[in-house]
């Protein structure tokens, strides 16, 4: 559980929050950038907590332009292949 909200600074040691018993300090200074969604389930090797350590809160909400691009090539290529849907697909050959 935690009160704390993306774009939050956050110092090193600073508490973010608890699962269960176990305490969720911060590691590094700087703008926290992605937290677990309250009541998820995870495991004790999930990733709970992003931090920024640049402080810039503008790549804390939306898309950075890495994933924008990816997300647009993978846009690309499903509807290529809805297109391409009821063609048949040529096995490979074998080597």
């Amino acid at each position: 559980m935690t009160t704390r909200q993306i774009a939050d600074r956050v110092a090193p040691g600073e508490l973010i929050g608890a699962i269960g018993d176990t305490r969720i300090v911060a590691p590094i200074a700087g703008v926290l950038r992605g937290l677990t969604a309250r009541g998820a389930k995870v495991s004790g090797d999930d990733l709970v907590v992003e931090i920024d350590p640049r402080c810039d809160t503008t790549g804390c909400f939306g898309f950075d332009t890495g994933a924008l691009a990816i997300a647009r090539a993978v846009s690309a290529a499903l509807a290529v292949r809805s297109i391409d849907r009821d063609r048949p697909v040529a096995a490979a050959a074998a080597t």
